[in-house]
């Protein structure tokens, strides 16, 4: 075996722990610590495999744990060592755009620009975005930090005190900090630094205004006069910041921890969540709302309930479709299972209601089919679209191509059976219905969905119809085939039996109440009193129907046999 060969084994045998357990990230960790001390050391000069092992193994682990925002500044530095500036900056960027209200990747990101790019411009409008993601962060004094060490660096008094300024507005944990450099700078920068130009005119005229004692004022008197103003202003900023700080304080202070992880997450802090969400949508400040939003669900990623509460909450905005979408494609698409699929259901909906996005709709259910074949939810979802759109018969076909399907479970054939049937009987004929479920029953005798489905066919119509002895008596003789069917769970039948129960004591007939007492004694009495009931059950009865020649039209194109 030559070099090549064999340092290939190696790095296979060295990520197959992650190959095997994806969802444990100890053992990312563990397989990323051997592949940096591969071969004495990953560097540049390493070989083409361990650079490409390194490279996959972090890609691997950032598409499946995307709010890792340590990991993404590993591989940042990393990439810096093996390709240079460009290629850590391609990193920076993809994290950024993974978990970019996190403050810590965004100091990191400035500072690593800070250190290669000597265009003081082109660094400043990294933190200008960077603090349009996350400087309304509690905690995002380590980004501002940076940003005012950049200035400091600069030689740039009139930027940091321009950042300083913007940061006192924020009701951030450490504004009071800032505050107070504000007013250390006040004293010692030109007044028309201080505040903007229209402000500092009408101070001017306000000082210029005011005689002292009879005499015209001096420069001087009227500098201190002015910057008097700008302190009172700024002690009135500070004021209102402090406000909204207290606002936030004990929401912001009950939580444990401002990062993702993957368990789960105590109720306490799901309970802060909702209480500091709800607080801030009754604020009714878009932005903050916003963002607001974005750190819970980079914190709670893996709570669906989150997601939905977001892309309702924005949905209800105006002119936020795309805004919606993005939300509802994040969820779907990167962060949460497909075993979580109510919001893809309420994405579909979304996607219905948009102008030429009905193929997107249809193929978000398919794709929960796909994933997950016997989720019932979904294929009514699925054949409620059709329904809307194409009319009974494309339902229907959403239905029998399941039906038809080799690896959908006997139980859920069965309750599609029930859910056609009741489309059917609902949109088309109770006759059409009941032929559905009488070509069925010997394929699904021992399925509670169906026969509860064959029931409220039946108990629906003679509600329909209250005068038509004929049908009672058709709910009754289905109840005694219930009844005498042998092959359906003992609990299932006592499910049935009272539908059929509270069945008699609406449909209004007088006989019903006799008919309650006698299914009473079955399902309520005592086993030797149930049996001998059981045993004097008389025959079931043969309704005559009006229809009869309607009833005997073949229905080929409803039959849906499994």
């Amino acid at each position: 075996m030559d070099d090549y060969e064999r340092d290939r084994a190696q790095l296979n045998e060295i990520v197959a722990p992650v190959i095997g357990e994806p969802d444990d990230y100890l053992i990312w960790d563990g397989v990323i610590k051997v592949l940096m001390d591969f071969d004495g050391g990953l560097n540049r000069n390493s070989s083409d495999l361990a650079i490409s092992a390194i490279r996959d193994v972090y890609d691997r682990l950032l598409l499946k744990f995307p709010l890792f925002f340590g990991y993404w500044k590993k591989y940042a530095d990393l990439e810096f060592s093996l390709s240079g500036t460009e290629g850590a900056e391609l990193v920076y960027e993809r994290g950024i755009g993974s978990v970019g209200v996190s403050t810590a990747l965004w100091a990191y990101y400035c500072e690593f620009k800070m250190q290669t790019c000597h265009e003081p411009e082109i660094v400043r409008e990294l933190f200008e975005r960077g603090a349009e993601c996350c400087g309304l962060d509690w905690h995002s004094e380590a980004f501002w930090d940076k940003w005012l060490e950049f200035e400091d660096r600069v030689d740039a008094p009139a930027e940091k005190y321009k950042v300083l300024v913007r940061v006192s507005t924020l009701p951030i944990s450490h504004y009071a900090r800032y505050y107070e450099q504000i007013r250390i700078y006040a004293n010692t920068r030109p007044v028309d630094e201080l505040v903007p130009a229209a402000q500092l005119a009408s101070y001017r005229d306000q000082v210029s205004c005011e005689n002292s004692y009879g005499r015209q004022k001096s420069e001087a008197e009227k500098d201190r006069e002015i910057r008097a103003l700008v302190d009172a202003h700024y002690i009135e900023v500070c004021q209102k910041t402090y406000a909204e700080y207290v606002k936030r304080y004990n929401h912001e202070e009950r939580f444990t921890t401002g990062f993702f992880t993957p368990g789960e997450i105590e109720e306490a802090q799901l309970e802060n969540w909702r209480k500091y969400l709800d607080f801030e949508e009754q604020e009714g400040k878009f932005n903050r709302t916003m963002f607001l939003y974005e750190r819970c669900v980079s914190i709670c990623a893996n709570y669906e309930e989150f997601w939905l509460r977001y892309v309702r909450w924005m949905s209800a905005q105006p002119d936020k479709q795309e805004n919606t979408r993005h939300i509802f494609a994040r969820a779907s698409t990167i962060f949460l299972p497909i075993a979580l699929y109510q919001i893809r259901l309420l994405w579909a909906l979304f996607e219905e209601t948009s102008m030429n996005r009905l193929d997107v709709a249809r193929d978000i259910l398919q794709g929960i089919i796909f994933a997950t074949p016997q989720n019932l939810e979904a294929l009514e979802a699925w054949a409620s679209l059709e329904h809307r759109q194409n009319g009974l018969d494309a339902a229907l076909d959403v239905y029998r191509a399941q039906i038809g399907n080799t690896d959908t479970d006997l139980h859920v054939k069965g309750a599609i059976i029930k859910k056609a049937g009741l489309m059917i009987w609902k949109f088309r004929s109770s006759t059409e219905a009941r032929r559905l479920f009488d070509e069925n029953v010997e394929h699904y005798m021992s399925i509670p969905a169906f026969w509860k489905g064959y029931l409220q066919v039946e108990m629906s119509q003679s509600a329909k119809e209250p005068h038509d002895v004929a049908q009672r008596q058709r709910v009754r003789n289905l109840h005694q085939q219930i009844r005498n069917n042998g092959r359906l769970p003992p609990h299932a039948v006592r499910q049935l039996s009272e539908m059929y129960m509270h069945f008699l004591l609406d449909n209004g007939a007088k006989e019903s109440v006799e008919e309650y007492l006698h299914v009473d004694l079955l399902v309520n009495g005592s086993f030797p009193t149930s049996a001998a009931v059981q045993r004097a059950q008389p025959m079931i009865q043969k309704p005559q129907s009006k229809g009869k020649a309607k009833e005997n039209k073949r229905l080929g194109d409803v039959e849906m046999t499994g």
